[in-house]
């Protein structure tokens, strides 16, 4: 039943219910709580029993509080509502996580709130229907139809609930469970030292080096549960495993444009395993760890879990059992098509687990088919030389300027071309193609060629130029020869070098792949997008793209307004900067370059910006988004 006037508040402050949170629940709340025995109606003379038709709603809501002293607790609110009142509500520490174990505490609330109210429902309402049919068979009062179905004036009592719990309105979604201890998942022992064993294992085997977060597994468990699998790691910042009970649920997280907003997106049972510090786990859960002796592969390994969309907020031992499955079968796929995902085969790769008997499939990926191997270790992606001039990408240049002081360099180059003795149209072509290239960094990039990078010079050459420049095969075909010679021109005029230069243009198999395929439609075209995805995955891979997320949650947006595109064509000259200053240092291995380069990133939004008059990148993206809507 709702907490008496005297009882102790559920918000766990310790005070009683009148002298905290009585009167704000009672004004703020967009459903009337019933009146207790014994008290006034209140001005309208609301009943203490809903409408007779009205449908209740039942169900078990985690709560972001902590219960006392109890090391195993994980509370809930236990919710009943109908007709526009919460019947009944109370907060209590649960485990329940089996369906029918969730059935039996909502069954005995529905019988509890039918004698308080001296009515039965006329139909039951629950969000799961593995609970729905479980309450079937439960003797309830007035023997209701019971359906599994969303919880709407439920949902807004709860938001209300959690709203007032966090002192403010929370972005937090009413599945998300946490526990402050691993007893307060209610697995067992035994269970949960298996569970830091096998993540232990996963937390050594490094499985993210070969996966990357769109490259989710169908993972077929011994229990006969399907689940979707994403490995988390190739950004370097978030490390762990998640199970999507909903593959669609994955294809939905992908698409948000806030992050936070995405767990919103959720409609199926998510868990998910993360590896985190030791000081920002609970204190109770560090001092759990420690006493009972589970294995923990580093500092900053030590397992904790999430749970999104389960019966009661809980894990079933069905669940636990396939999370482990998971954390020991997935090191053992990625290990034996180590040579495939290093390839990058493209094709379906399918495994049958020999230790447990899970299943994982990858399916197959037309744009990881044609990338080349990752890079083990990483080099500088500037340019070198005594005229090389990396720091000025991070200067303002006016493309009209740029092209008038290359304009010299062009003429030299045509002019030893012509004294070589080389026929006149082959030296236009040849200077043509330098042209080309130089008009690309003005126009697109507001570079000079003394700062051009790796990044600039694969996007120009296996993206723009092949979408852009209208010509016949046998010219294009003729691109990369004729910026060889001008790249040998400029490093012995301008003492300007670029070391990557030569591997990108030997690489004729991929260029001439890359122009057979180009799609002649729109850029919206899904080909196109799938076409340029290549390049994308292969800058991503040598870590040449800034991280997409922002410091304080957010994305850097697809469709980008002026301030925003203007800030992050910074970020992504700064970016490359940093990444050579990093690889200077000794660091090579690309996880340990990512994680350099993203405490520098996250620095830098989080700073007052000069160019956005003393706002933060992140607040003046925002301000600026909050104006065009």
């Amino acid at each position: 039943m709702p907490p008496g006037r005297n009882d102790s508040c559920p918000c766990g402050s310790g005070r009683k219910y009148k002298r905290c949170c009585w009167a704000k629940d009672r004004a703020s709340s967009t459903l009337r709580l019933a009146p207790e025995e014994g008290e006034a109606a209140g001005p309208m003379g609301a009943a203490v029993a809903p409408s007779p038709d009205a449908a209740w709603e039942v169900d078990l809501v985690p709560l972001p509080i902590v219960l006392g002293d109890d090391a195993a607790a994980r509370p809930v609110a236990l919710f009943v509502v109908g007709g526009g009142l919460v019947l009944y509500l109370e907060t209590i520490s649960s485990s329940a996580a089996e369906p029918a174990a969730v059935a039996e505490l909502l069954a005995e609330a529905i019988r509890t709130t039918s004698e308080r109210v001296g009515a039965t429902p006329p139909r039951l309402l629950v969000r799961h229907a593995a609970v729905a049919a479980a309450l079937r068979g439960a003797a309830l009062p007035g023997a209701p139809q019971v359906a599994a179905a969303p919880l709407r004036d439920l949902d807004r009592a709860a938001a209300g609930l959690i709203a007032h719990l966090a002192g403010t309105p929370s972005d937090r979604p009413l599945g998300l469970s946490q526990a402050e201890t691993w007893k307060g998942w209610g697995l067992g022992g035994a269970v949960v030292a298996d569970l830091f064993r096998a993540a232990a294992a996963f937390h050594r085997a490094k499985p993210w080096r070969f996966l990357e977060n769109e490259d989710v597994l169908r993972f077929a468990a011994p229990s006969g549960t399907v689940w979707t699998v994403c490995v988390m790691g190739a950004g370097g910042e978030q490390f762990g495993l998640v199970l999507y009970a909903d593959p669609r649920d994955f294809q939905r997280l992908t698409r948000v444009s806030e992050p936070k907003k995405g767990l919103h997106a959720m409609r199926s049972a998510v868990l998910a395993l993360t590896f985190d510090r030791r000081e920002d786990l609970p204190p109770r859960m560090r001092k759990e760890i420690l006493a009972a002796g589970w294995e923990v592969a580093a500092p900053d390994a030590y397992s904790s879990l999430v749970v999104l969309n389960t019966p009661g907020g809980g894990v079933t031992a069905a669940q636990g059992a396939d999370l482990v499955v998971a954390l020991r079968a997935v090191p053992g796929f990625v290990e034996h098509f180590r040579s495939e995902l290093q390839g990058r085969s493209g094709r379906q790769l399918r495994w049958r687990d020999p230790d447990t008997g899970a299943d994982l499939t990858l399916p197959r990926s037309a744009a990881r088919a044609n990338l080349p191997p990752r890079p083990e270790v990483l080099t500088a992606a500037g340019p070198s030389g005594p005229g090389a001039a990396p720091e000025a990408a991070l200067e303002v240049h006016d493309p009209d300027d740029l092209e008038r002081r290359s304009k010299p360099l062009l003429e030299a180059f045509e002019a030893a071309l012509a004294e070589s003795g080389l026929a006149v149209r082959t030296v236009q072509r040849h200077t043509a193609k330098a042209a080309l290239l130089l008009g690309y960094l003005a126009d697109y990039e507001s570079i000079p060629l003394s700062a051009m990078t790796e990044y600039d010079f694969r996007v120009f050459l296996h993206d723009w130029c092949l979408r852009k420049v209208v010509a016949s095969e046998t010219e294009m075909r003729s691109i990369p020869g004729s910026l060889k010679r001008f790249f040998a021109f400029v490093a012995e005029r301008e003492r300007v070098v670029f070391p990557w230069a030569g591997e990108i243009l030997a690489d004729r198999a991929k260029y001439e792949a890359r122009l057979q395929n180009v799609p002649g439609r729109f850029f919206f075209d899904p080909s196109v997008r799938d076409w340029q995805a290549e390049v994308t995955l292969d800058l991503s891979d040598r870590e040449l793209l800034p991280d997409g997320h922002m410091a304080g949650g957010g994305v850097w947006g697809e469709t980008m307004g002026a301030v925003e595109w203007g800030l992050h064509r910074e970020l992504q000259r700064r970016w490359l900067v940093w990444r050579d200053e990093v690889i200077a240092t000794g660091v090579v291995e690309p996880s340990d370059v990512r994680k350099e380069l993203l405490k520098r990133q996250r620095s830098w939004e989080s700073r007052p910006h000069k160019g956005s008059r003393g706002a933060t990148p992140v607040a003046a993206i925002r301000r600026e988004r909050e104006r065009s809507r």
